[in-house]
């Protein structure tokens, strides 16, 4: 089905001169933002844990590990990110 409905909006772009999609490139991309995302989540509850149970280094090295994965979702521009908070405990 999505096949056909790839193939069918390719020939309505090319009679219109708009760009066509690529079915497999598209699959790609959906999978790869799936990955980063089940991945941000993981470590988000990570760090959940470690605020609750982990000691106060711990804590901030996951903080730290968040905020790379973070930046490296967004890109330089788009997500401007503070500089971390100091916590104290």
């Amino acid at each position: 089905m999505a096949q056909e409905l790839s193939e069918n909006f390719n020939l309505l772009a090319r009679s219109v001169g708009a760009a066509e999609t690529n079915l497999e490139e598209l699959r790609n991309s959906l999978q790869s933002e799936s990955d980063l995302q089940v991945s941000i989540w993981a470590h988000l509850a990570h760090t959940e844990a470690l605020s609750l149970f982990g000691t106060e280094k711990e804590i901030h090295d996951a903080m730290e590990q968040s905020l790379l994965l973070f930046k490296s979702n967004c890109g330089e521009d788009a997500c401007a990110v503070p500089p971390p908070v100091s916590v104290r405990w």
